[in-house]
C-alpha cells in the first residue's frame, strides 16, 4: 500500500443562494493539528459560521482533537457519516492508499472533486 502526502492548505468558500461565491477563510494542517483563519472581507460582511466554537476574528484557531476527529465542527459536519467514510476507505484501498494515513482534510478535499 502507498502513502499519500497530506494536503496542507484548503481555501474555504461559501456559495450563497444567489450563486455568489465567497472566500470564508483558510484551513491548514501540520503535525500539531488543523487550523482555521477567517478571511478579512468575510469578517467585514457576514456572520460567524460557527459562533459556539469559532472566534469571529482573524486569529488562527486550532481545532480540538475531539469530538470531531481534529476538525472544527462546522467543517467536520461536511464529511460523510460512517458509511460514507467506509466507502471512501474502499476507494483508497482500491487505489493502493492506506486509509489510516488519510487526514480529515484529505477526505474533505475528496468531496470537492
Amino acid at each position: 500500500m502507498a502513502f499519500i502526502k497530506p494536503i496542507e492548505k484548503l481555501e474555504v468558500q461559501r456559495t450563497l443562494s444567489d450563486t455568489t461565491e465567497l472566500m470564508v477563510g483558510v484551513l491548514a494542517q501540520n503535525k500539531q493539528g488543523v487550523y482555521f483563519q477567517f478571511d478579512q472581507s468575510y469578517l467585514d460582511t457576514y456572520g460567524n459560521l460557527s459562533p459556539f466554537s469559532l472566534a469571529f476574528n482573524r486569529d488562527v484557531q486550532l481545532a480540538p482533537k475531539s469530538p470531531h476527529n481534529g476538525l472544527h465542527g462546522v467543517f467536520s459536519d461536511c464529511l460523510p457519516d460512517e458509511w460514507g467514510l467506509l466507502l471512501q476507505d474502499r476507494v483508497f484501498r482500491k487505489n493502493n492508499i492506506m486509509p489510516n494515513f488519510v487526514t480529515q482534510m484529505d477526505r474533505y478535499l475528496l468531496l470537492a472533486v
